[in-house]
C-alpha cells in the first residue's frame, strides 16, 4: 500500500491535480481583497520634439455588498524636460442594487468552496479505491499461491500412490490397468501444477502493476507475500449501525449532497441573471472650475458625482432557459442523491450478508476438507490391504482436491467480504491507512 500511494503514476497525477485545485481555491478566496495594477506609456512628437509620459497606479476592491471600489492615481509629464506635470486622482464606487447585489455577491466564492470540497472528496475516494484494489489484489495473489501449493501437494500424493501401486504390482496384487491409472493421475496433476503457476504469475503481475512503475518491472518470482495482511475485522454491529456509519463516511454520498447545494446556487445565479442591472454610481474626479487664476487659467479641483445606471436585457428567453436548466439540474441531483442513499442501504445489507455467509462457508468447507482427508486415508489403507482399487483411490483424491480448492477459496472469501463491507461503509482508509484520515488529506 505504501508503494502504491507513493509510486503509482495514477496516484501521483491525482496529487498534482489536487495541488492545482487548492491553488484555484486560494485564488478564489482573494475575491474580496484589493487588486492592484500599475501601467504607463510615453509618446514623443516628431514635429514639436516634445514628449508626454503617463504613469498610473490603480486599485480595485470588491466588497461583500457587491460594490466595486476603483481608485486610480495618474501623473502626466509634458515637455522635453518633463517640466509640466499634472497629477490626477479618481475614485469611483459602483453599488449594484438588483442584479449582483449583496445577496449574491459571495456566490462565486461559495461555489469555489463547494467545488473544492467535491474535489477533495473525490481525491479521498480515489485513494480509498486504490488501497482497496491493492488489498484485493494481495488476497488474489495469496489465493493463487495456495492453489499452487495444493497442486504441488496433489502431485506429491499421486507419486506416493504410484509407489504403492508399483509395490502391489510387483507382488502380483494389482492389475496393470490400475498402475496406468496412477501414472495418468500424475500426468494430470503435473499439467494442473503448470496451469496454476501460469495463473499465479498473471495475478501477481497485476498486483505489481498497482505498486508503481518500478515494481511493475520486477519479476514476479521476487514477490514475497509473507504471512498475510493483518486481520482488519469489521466490528460485529447491527445493520442499522453500519448503515449510519456509511452515511457519515461514504465520499460519494457527501459528493452527491454537495452537488445538490451546487445546483441550488446555480438556481440563485440564474435568478440573479434575470434581474435588471441597476447600479448606484458615485465618484470623485478632477474638474475645471469656472474661476480663473491670476494668470488667466481655469482653476482645477475635485468634484463629486452620484447617479443611477440602468441596463435591462429585453430578450428574456435565454435567461429563462438558463433558470429552467438550473431547476432541472437540481431535480436530477436530488433524485440521484435519493437513489444513491437507497443503493448504499442495499450495498451495506448485501455486504453484511456476504460476510456472514463467507464465515459460515469457511466453517463448512473446513469440515468437508477434514472428511475428504479421512476418506483418502481410508482408501489408501484399503488399497495397501488389497481391498480397494486405484480408481476408487483416484476418486478419493479428486474429492480431496475439490475440497481443498473449496476450502482455500472459503478461507480467502472472508477477508474479501470484509474489504467489501469496509468499502460500502466508507472505512477503507480508516482501517488500512489511518494516517490518511479526512483531517490529514489536502
Amino acid at each position: 500500500m505504501q508503494l502504491a500511494l507513493e509510486q503509482s503514476h495514477a496516484v501521483r497525477a491525482s496529487q498534482l491535480d489536487r495541488g492545482l485545485q487548492r491553488q484555484e481555491l486560494a485564488i478564489a478566496e482573494t475575491e474580496f481583497e484589493p487588486k492592484y495594477s500599475l501601467g504607463g506609456q510615453i509618446e514623443r512628437s516628431a514635429e514639436s520634439r516634445s514628449s508626454v509620459s503617463t504613469v498610473a497606479a490603480g486599485s480595485t476592491w470588491r466588497l461583500a455588498s457587491g460594490a466595486q471600489v476603483e481608485l486610480t492615481r495618474s501623473q502626466v509629464l509634458r515637455g522635453a524636460s518633463g517640466g509640466q506635470q499634472a497629477l490626477q486622482t479618481v475614485l469611483r464606487v459602483v453599488q449594484p442594487l438588483l442584479k449582483g447585489n449583496a445577496s449574491v455577491a459571495s456566490l462565486a466564492l461559495e461555489n469555489a468552496r463547494l467545488t473544492d470540497a467535491v474535489n477533495r472528496l473525490q481525491y479521498r475516494q480515489f485513494l480509498s479505491e486504490t488501497v482497496a484494489a491493492v488489498v484485493l489484489a494481495y488476497h488474489d495473489a495469496k489465493q493463487v499461491d495456495a492453489q499452487v501449493e495444493l497442486a504441488v501437494l496433489s502431485l506429491q500424493q499421486s507419486r506416493q500412490v504410484l509407489e504403492v501401486n508399483e509395490a502391489l504390482y510387483r507382488a502380483g496384487r494389482l492389475a496393470q490397468r490400475d498402475l496406468l491409472q496412477a501414472e495418468f493421475d500424475i500426468a494430470q496433476n503435473e499439467l494442473a501444477l503448470a496451469q496454476e503457476r501460469n495463473a499465479a504469475d498473471a495475478v501477481k503481475r497485476k498486483l505489481l502493476e498497482l505498486l508503481g512503475p518500478v515494481a511493475a518491472m520486477a519479476p514476479t518470482a521476487q514477490l514475497e507475500l509473507g504471512e498475510g495482511l493483518p486481520d482488519r475485522d469489521v466490528p460485529d454491529e447491527p445493520e442499522h449501525a453500519l448503515l449510519a456509519q456509511a452515511q457519515d463516511s461514504r465520499e460519494d454520498l457527501e459528493v452527491a449532497e454537495l452537488a445538490v447545494n451546487l445546483a441550488r446556487t446555480a438556481i440563485t445565479q440564474a435568478r440573479n441573471e434575470k434581474l435588471p442591472q441597476v447600479d448606484l454610481v458615485a465618484g470623485v474626479q478632477p474638474v475645471l472650475k469656472p474661476e480663473l487664476t491670476d494668470a488667466g487659467v481655469q482653476r482645477s479641483g475635485y468634484g463629486v458625482s452620484i447617479g443611477l445606471r440602468f441596463t435591462a436585457t429585453l430578450d428574456r428567453a435565454p435567461l429563462q432557459l438558463q433558470l429552467s436548466r438550473a431547476r432541472v439540474g437540481l431535480q436530477k441531483a436530488e433524485w440521484f442523491l435519493q437513489d444513491l442513499r437507497s443503493a448504499v442501504a442495499n450495498q451495506v445489507g448485501s455486504a453484511l450478508r456476504d460476510l456472514r455467509f463467507a464465515k459460515l462457508q469457511r466453517e463448512l468447507a473446513g469440515q468437508a476438507l477434514a472428511l475428504a482427508e479421512q476418506r483418502l486415508g481410508v482408501e489408501l489403507q484399503k488399497l495397501k490391504a488389497g481391498r480397494s482399487t486405484t480408481f476408487e483411490l483416484s476418486a478419493a483424491q479428486d474429492a480431496l482436491k475439490r475440497a481443498q480448492a473449496v476450502s482455500a477459496d472459503a478461507q480467502l472469501a472472508v477477508p474479501r467480504a470484509r474489504v467489501q463491507l469496509q468499502r460500502v461503509t466508507g472505512q477503507i482508509l480508516a482501517q488500512w491507512v489511518p494516517e490518511l484520515l479526512p483531517g490529514s488529506l489536502p
